[in-house]
């Protein structure tokens, strides 16, 4: 049972460093592809090349702010849910503690 938790657990290890490593060559192609449009001569371009650039910059600027938005909800539910998981945590020892102490004979003979 051990060596099949431990092969689930590579298989999502390697999953996820696949999908990291995919991200990573998106953004690095895609910000030398923006440096290079970034470093040509804009004075030579057509007004709807600049005006289509434009629009781009500014749906991607959209789109990391409502990826950061998201990522900062996401972030504050799992604050909050390792909050209730302590929370319900301490509420339950005392209680778990005292059955220990207070079994009745019967229950502590027949176990």
């Amino acid at each position: 049972m051990e060596q099949v938790s431990d092969q689930i657990r590579q298989f999502i290890d390697r999953g996820i460093a696949e999908v990291l490593r995919l991200f990573n060559l998106l953004w690095t192609w895609s910000s030398e592809q923006f440096i290079k449009v970034a470093q040509a001569p804009w004075e030579s371009w057509p007004l709807w090349k600049q005006i289509l650039f434009l629009v781009l910059v500014v749906a991607v600027a959209y789109f990391l702010f409502v990826a950061a938005i998201q990522l900062w909800t996401a972030a504050l539910n799992v604050v909050s849910a390792f909050a209730t998981f302590v929370g319900a945590v301490i509420v339950t020892l005392p209680d778990n503690f005292n059955r220990g102490r207070n079994r009745p004979r019967w229950f502590v003979d027949h176990q």
